[in-house]
Formats: C-alpha cells, structure tokens, sequence
C-alpha cells in the first residue's frame, strides 16, 4: 500500500485560511500597525473597538461578545447566536463552525423507540465538549481527493467528482489531513510513517486538519436534537439507504441537511472517526472531552452507507472498523479545533 506523497500537490493549490486573532489598539490612536489616524477607514469605529483599522469592512471587535471578532469570521457580530462563517478547506470542501456545549449520547430517549440499539450504544451519557470546532458541510468528494492527492481510489468512480470518495483505509485518510494541514500552515494530527498513521496528543489541543472524534461526530449529527437520522425521523428526508439509494452512492448534498447544516451523516458512505473502538468504552468515557480508548485494533466507523437497512443509520449506531482495508461503503469527512 502506498500512502500519498505530497510535495507533488502543494504547489497546484492555493490555501484558503481562517485569518483568527486581529490587532487591537496599540495605544498610539491609531491601528496596530502604527498609524496616528483614528478611524483610518472610515467605517465609523474607533481603533480600540475596530479589529482592522485599514479595512471598512472589518469593524465591530466582538460587539456581541461571543468570543469571535469580525476578524475571526464572526458572520454577524452583533448577534451571539451567530459566530464563525463557514471556512473552506483546499480542494474547495466547505466545514461548517460547531459551538461548544453539552449533549446525551448513546441510546437516547428517540433511538429506543425503535428498538434498535445495541449494546454497544449504552449507557447513555451526558458528554460535554469544551472546544468549538469546525466540520465538513458534506463527506470528503472524490474531486476533492483527487485535487491533493492526483488520483481516485473510489471504487464507485462513475458516479462523478461531486460523489463522496470511498475506498480509503484510515491510514490514507489520516495522511490526507495531514497534506492539507501543511498547506493551510498548520499543526500535523497525526504521525505517519511508511504507509502507518497515529494520532498524535489529544485532538482537541491540535490545530490542523483531522477526522472527527467519536463525540464530535453524534454532537454534530443530532445538532441539539434528538431524532432518529441526523436531521430528521424519516430517513427517506436525509439519508442514501438500501431502499431509496439504488444500492450505490450518491452526489453529496442532494438531500435535507441536519439543522447546523451538515448532509449526509445518515447514510450515502460511513465515515472514519478519531477513535479506537471498545464495545464498552461508554460505560468509562469521561464526560468531557472523550477521544476514544487509548489503544484498540479498529477505529470507530459511524453514520451508516447506502448499502444497509435503516437501523444502521441511526445516529447512536456505531460499529468497528479495521483501519488498513478499504470498503466501497466507507469514506470521512474532516474536522478541526477552533482555537485549541
């Protein structure tokens, strides 16, 4: 198995970054970069209240107090519900901006009306997640993985570069997070060596590109609900499952999203997470916070794939996966910790 080489794809692409952290007043009147000029740009804030004292369009300093400035990306500053704009990776995937805060996870209250949960779903447990944090808007596409990486390991390739890409181990994909870090200019997740990744330190504290932890993934997934799919009770709605998929998968985002915005986490392909798999992890994970067991020999595969029956798409439904095969059905979507 070769693992991507990397170098080879920097120069094609050009970076499109979150700029976080703009200059406050320096205390000589004007902006941070020296001037004398009060309100250099005209855009009626004083310098002490404005992020960029050059640009009009960056002003309000954190006016609703959310912890995010104009500068940060706050998408509407002036209101504390709404915070960072949606970012965009390179190779053109959009992650959409996750508060931090606290959920059920597991076998809730919705997920036992089917009576469909398995062991391994239980018991459920109040987990708070003390980092905001970025997520992709849709699965990886077979076009963005082609763009980094030069070529398609999608066994389902026919159905176009707007299709989730599948077929990759979670050494691959791991590798793949780890070039787009080193575009964007960030920290590395994980260590990979001779077509062999881990994770490095705790996901949390890590700046760069990587997979969601298994906490992270139902957080976004239920999006402050308790429905049975991600986004809604009937799965007709949301999610590419053996009945309305055709058996096969399908361009991302043709279905309802959740309500943060995300599509696809019930079905279409499953998606590789952060952590090691242990049927019993829930009965000691901490409640803030968790990355998974230390150690394991699969990885924790969530959301289901257009091959199986509904019960397999709930959003509690977890299975393992073994991290070196490659499966039609399986592909990922990325994450990344906003101010680790």
């Amino acid at each position: 198995m070769k693992l991507l080489s990397f170098p080879f794809a920097i120069i094609a692409l050009s970076t499109v970054a979150l700029s976080v952290g703009c200059g406050k007043s320096d205390g000589t009147g004007g902006d941070d970069t020296g001037s004398s000029v009060e309100d250099a740009d005209n855009d009626g804030w004083l310098t002490a209240d404005d992020c960029d004292d050059n640009d009009a369009s960056l002003n309000h300093d954190d006016v609703d107090v959310d912890g995010y400035s104009t500068c940060d990306g706050d998408c509407d500053d002036t209101d504390d519900t709404v915070w960072l704009c949606p970012t965009t990776y390179p190779g053109g995937g959009d992650m959409i901006f996750i508060r931090a805060g606290t959920f059920d996870m597991g076998c809730t209250a919705a997920q036992q009306t089917t009576g469909e949960c398995d062991s391994n779903e239980s018991p459920v447990h109040s987990v708070t997640l003390t980092h905001d944090f970025y997520i992709g808007r849709t699965e990886v596409t077979q076009g963005e993985y082609q763009e980094l990486a030069g070529f398609n390991p999608s066994n389902n390739s026919s159905c176009g570069l707007r299709c989730p890409v599948e077929n990759v181990t979670w050494h691959e994909v791991a590798d793949y997070a780890n070039a787009l870090s080193v575009l964007d200019g960030l920290t590395e997740c994980f260590s990979c060596t001779s077509g062999y990744c881990t994770t490095r330190d705790s996901p949390y504290t890590c700046d760069g590109y990587r997979l969601p932890t298994e906490a992270e993934w139902e957080y976004a997934a239920r999006a402050g609900t308790d429905y049975v799919y991600a986004g809604s009770n009937t799965l007709e709605d949301v999610g590419w499952y053996y009945t309305n998929s055709s058996y096969q998968t399908h361009r991302v985002a043709e279905l309802d999203p959740n309500d943060w915005g995300l599509y696809d986490m019930s079905g279409n392909v499953g998606e590789w997470t952060w952590d090691w798999y242990d049927s019993g992890y829930y009965s000691s994970s901490p409640s803030a916070d968790p990355e998974g067991p230390a150690s394991g020999t699969y990885r924790v595969l969530r959301g289901g794939n257009s091959y199986l029956e509904a019960q397999y798409l709930r959003v509690s439904f977890h299975i393992d996966g073994n991290p070196t095969s490659r499966d039609y059905s399986v592909g990922f979507r990325l994450a990344r910790t906003v101010n680790p």
